[in-house]
């Protein structure tokens, strides 16, 4: 049985994966005189859309809302366009689609480098944007089932349910690891403690569930941080639950 809740995850048999369904949610960041074009065309095909008309404002929605892709034409806010996508890679690892009328396919091998997942130059069929979000999305899924996860000095084989830091081996329980994956294959995404216990004990939560959750979260971060009392990995998000810090990565 599959069920999508309102975050944009499909929850099967207990399973939690991103969702390329009309509750995903797009960021959209472009230039207010260009932003209802493309937030109409994805709008008509289902999708949520959020809206940023700054880098500063898109980083913020990044750091507030669990965003499932990203559509931007960093070259029509500001003229260091490149530099911003390089901070919008390191906090998420979501599908990024740059619209762009730059007829320089230098800078644009330079973007797609970057960690830009496709581009496409404007003038441009808004279907054709919707389109490439949805391709892009569902690639992404299937790259959430990749066996083997690289942060930093910590290394994560998922279909050996092992964790290294630094090349020795980390033993975790059974729900400390299946939390640490969940974070780490959706890494910048945040997810609230009942959906963590949905996805890691796979029931129904309760007026304990998120206690439980707590605990694992402090167990996990003494095992995987190197200062668990200020943790760079697996960071709390006020009043809202827990995100894998990919900035953290980048920067280890």
């Amino acid at each position: 049985m599959v069920r999508s809740n309102q975050r944009g995850l499909a929850i099967t048999d207990g399973a939690m994966i991103l969702d390329d369904s009309q509750y995903s949610r797009i960021l959209v960041v472009d230039s207010t005189d260009e932003l209802d074009v493309t937030t109409n065309a994805l709008r008509s095909d289902g999708w949520q859309v959020v809206e940023a008309t700054t880098f500063d404002r898109a980083l913020a929605q990044l750091r507030s809302d669990a965003i499932h892709a990203i559509v931007v034409d960093p070259f029509n806010i500001e003229p260091g366009g490149l530099d911003a996508v390089i901070d919008i890679r390191r906090m998420t690892n979501v599908p990024i689609l740059v619209t762009t009328s730059l007829a320089d396919r230098t800078v644009l091998v330079a973007a797609l480098r970057l960690g830009v997942d496709d581009y496409v130059t404007k003038p441009v069929w808004p279907s054709e944007i919707a389109a490439r979000v949805a391709a892009l999305l569902r690639r992404s899924k299937r790259g959430e089932q990749q066996s083997r996860i690289e942060a930093g000095h910590l290394v994560i084989d998922i279909a050996s349910r092992q964790a290294f830091i630094a090349g020795e081996e980390v033993r975790l329980p059974k729900h400390e690891f299946d939390v640490l994956a969940l974070l780490a294959q959706h890494a910048g995404t945040v997810f609230a403690r009942n959906e963590i216990f949905a996805h890691v004990w796979r029931e129904g939560h309760d007026e304990n569930s998120s206690a439980i959750v707590v605990e694992h979260v402090r167990r996990l971060r003494r095992a995987v941080e190197s200062d668990p009392r200020h943790p760079r990995l697996i960071q709390t998000v006020q009043r809202r639950g827990y995100r894998f810090n990919l900035g953290a990565l980048a920067a280890s």
